[in-house]
């Protein structure tokens, strides 16, 4: 569905105290498979939401087609953060 895969930066503050944690979104898509709206919908931690959002924002979405006619879309995105071994 996306043009190119979703990144979402990984807080400093919480990457250094080897927290994991993940965002859910809820991703409303326009007709040109621009995102014009994002709702979260649960998170391990507040620090994560607004990296999660940004990511969301900064991706274009292949737009949804449905009987020939382009049409608004919703999809959900788990953003996962997990510190390396």
């Amino acid at each position: 569905m996306t043009e190119r895969a979703p990144f979402a930066k990984y807080p400093k503050t919480l990457l250094d105290q080897g927290e994991p944690g993940a965002v859910m979104a809820m991703i409303f898509i326009d007709v040109d498979g621009v995102v014009d709206n994002v709702q979260i919908i649960c998170s391990t931690n507040d620090a994560f939401i607004d990296y999660a959002k940004r990511a969301v924002v900064g991706n274009r979405y292949q737009p949804t087609m449905i009987d020939g006619r382009l049409v608004r879309d919703v999809a959900v995105q788990v953003y996962s953060y997990v510190v390396g071994d």
